[in-house]
């Protein structure tokens, strides 16, 4: 399992569509193995193997592992409030030279603004996507234990 503490997972590049984004890797004559891509703001890891021929996505907690590290002992500071994600949005792509992330609040709620540098590509994450991935690792955990049994 990865962790990030610093920096947000890096990403290669983001598709609207999980459909662009399969497209995307069925057409490239040697894919990247275990590298980052957003499709609309969730991570999926691109795997490859070219022994087995398998291409493939597969959701990805990456950003919520980042999540939880950096708000483990508390979430950071807002560096600013809104009242709608429309808002915040036009906030956050006014940065001429933006930080890689920084945290906001929007209509009360915590939000993770993030700046993928590599594709000059700028999301905004609610915190409450842990409570998502806090749920998936309970139903993991719970199908671990039904198949040791």
């Amino acid at each position: 399992m990865k962790t990030f503490y610093r920096n947000p997972p890096p990403v290669i590049v983001r598709f609207e569509t999980r459909d662009e984004a399969e497209t995307w890797l069925r057409n490239l004559s040697e894919p990247p193995s275990s590298a980052y891509i957003l499709v609309g703001s969730d991570y999926l890891e691109v795997f490859y193997s070219r022994e087995r021929g398998v291409r493939a996505l597969r959701r990805d907690y990456a950003l919520e592992r980042f999540i939880e590290a950096v708000t483990s002992r508390g979430l950071p500071a807002s560096a600013a409030s809104f009242d709608t994600l429309e808002e915040a949005a036009v906030w956050w792509k006014g940065h001429p030279v933006p930080p890689l992330s920084v945290f906001v609040q929007i209509a009360g709620e915590h939000h993770l603004a993030l700046y993928h540098k590599k594709i000059d590509y700028r999301s905004l994450h609610p915190i409450s996507i842990l409570e998502d991935w806090r749920r998936e690792q309970e139903r993991i955990a719970a199908q671990d234990k039904a198949r040791s049994r």
